[in-house]
């Protein structure tokens, strides 16, 4: 039906949260997408989605939608770091787990939403944090759409927070690490120590690399 957002490939544009899914989904579909290899995570299919998404439809400026990417893609991956392979173990794609709060951080940042607002979007998208590991099974290409839902998930212009008159106490989703420990199978393990080295201040997300080939089969 039309709207301010870009569908790769596609004239008409669309509603922020239909171009997230549909690039997202898009840019992960032949895996040739970039991966940081130590936290597991295909971050520019989630985080480039959202952030196109929600700076088109927000009007923000090119200098915006970079930064928001750069920081969007370094909270992924310390996501990831902070349980290296564990989200895998207990089932989890960690790319549809950390990069929907990701999404949700990149959605906030581009449509400048106050803290309290953010904290609750964090929340919200905790709940809706997903993409089960099952496709191994079958080799189906659901795994694609992992992507695509983790950047829909924030609603591509502006995170979901509570409706007008109404209060969702979402604020024990903080510390995130705790709280996706608990929702997510005890993900961190007994070694939970192990998600400090990720609070350096030496970027993570640069590290990541490139697939030469796409390596779906679909």
């Amino acid at each position: 039906n039309g709207g301010p957002a870009t569908m790769f490939g596609m004239v008409a544009g669309a509603a922020a949260a239909d171009a997230a899914l549909i690039n997202g989904g898009l840019m992960h579909s032949l895996e040739f997408d970039d991966t940081h290899t130590a936290s597991i995570i295909h971050g520019s299919s989630v985080i480039a989605a959202a952030a196109l998404a929600a700076a088109e439809a927000g009007g923000a400026t090119g200098a915006a939608l970079l930064g928001a990417y750069a920081r969007g893609w370094e909270v992924s991956a310390r996501f990831g770091l902070a349980a290296p392979g564990r989200f895998h173990a207990q089932g989890f794609q960690a790319t549809s787990v950390a990069g929907t709060l990701a999404a949700a951080l990149v959605a906030a940042e581009l449509t400048g939403l106050p803290e309290d607002q953010t904290v609750s979007a964090l929340g919200i998208a905790l709940s809706q944090a997903s993409g089960v590991m099952e496709f191994l099974s079958n080799g189906s290409s659901v795994k694609s759409l992992h992507s695509g839902w983790a950047a829909h998930a924030p609603r591509g212009p502006r995170p979901q927070v509570a409706p007008a008159g109404r209060r969702v106490q979402v604020l024990s989703v903080l510390p995130l690490p705790a709280s996706i420990h608990r929702s997510r199978g005890h993900a961190l393990g007994p070694r939970r120590a192990r998600s400090r080295p990720t609070r350096s201040t030496r970027w993570r997300w640069q590290r990541k690399s490139w697939r030469r080939r796409p390596t779906s089969r679909h």
